[in-house]
């Protein structure tokens, strides 16, 4: 301790490496423990768990850290996930949806070390055997950090400035969003976009690209058709909220007011 009396602050425990000399490096800081072997009475062997370099750079079972921390899982496992890094959040008081855990990052600006983004993981249901979890991913933009994705916990949705997305995925903006697939670095091959459903009958809808408004209406949209084999479709456009206008059949037939070549 660090003395007797009222309100004495304990004192420090200090472990040191040994101090080199000239230009030489100091003796890192080395944490053993032993690993259990076979039944018998034989001294089981000492193994490092932990390392701190004369860098004061830390590695847990990792003898030369090349970072601040550096973590290394080296075992047998060959064809499955080992958990590296547990993060866990625990309350004093009721756990309620909002809870949750983060990883920040602070990094020095102008005025100082500062947040500059962040990944949270927040509860949405902290019923027992059936929580939801949302992920977050946040960036510090003109001073203030804010999200920009996250990936919903309970629906499973992925949000792009939408912090309750509708769909798999739902990319919102302030002004205009756009999405761009961009094959420019490449000398070959085109950028391609690709609508996939597996339809086995004549006419059942393979996808559909629609332009609504925000109320949800449909102002536009284009669908296409299982033809009559796998290899054949109809592409139809369709407005007035979603009425048919146009068709082009799988036999090359333009449809105006129809759906079938001959129709009036």
């Amino acid at each position: 301790t660090g003395g007797s009396g009222t309100d004495i602050a304990g004192a420090a425990l200090q472990l040191a490496g040994g101090k080199g000399t000239g230009d030489a490096v100091g003796g890192d800081i080395i944490f053993q423990t032993s690993d259990a072997g076979s039944t018998g009475t034989t001294l089981q062997s000492l193994t490092t768990k932990v390392t701190i370099i004369e860098t004061g750079f830390v590695g847990i079972g990792e003898t030369t850290p090349l970072t601040l921390l550096e973590i290394r899982n080296s075992d047998s496992t060959a064809d499955a996930v080992d958990d590296i890094l547990t993060i866990t959040k625990d309350t004093s008081g009721t756990a309620a949806a909002g809870l949750g855990a983060g990883l920040v990052w602070h990094i020095e600006d102008a005025g100082g070390s500062e947040e500059q983004a962040s990944i949270d993981v927040i509860l949405d249901d902290v019923t027992d055997s059936s929580e939801d979890a949302t992920m977050t991913f946040n960036i510090n933009q003109n001073g203030t950090i804010s999200e920009i994705m996250r990936i919903d916990g309970t629906s499973g949705y992925v949000g792009i400035g939408k912090t309750g997305p509708s769909e798999l995925l739902h990319v919102a903006a302030a002004s205009a969003p756009k999405t761009l697939i961009d094959a420019s670095e490449s000398t070959s091959g085109a950028p391609e976009l690709i609508l996939k459903a597996d339809r086995a009958s004549d006419g059942y809808t393979i996808a559909e690209i629609k332009f609504e408004n925000g109320s949800g209406n449909i102002n536009a949209g284009i669908k296409v058709f299982q033809g009559s084999s796998d290899n054949w479709g109809d592409i139809t456009f369709v407005t007035n909220n979603g009425a048919e206008n146009m068709r082009i059949d799988q036999d090359g037939n333009l449809l105006i007011a129809g759906t079938t070549a001959g129709a009036s």
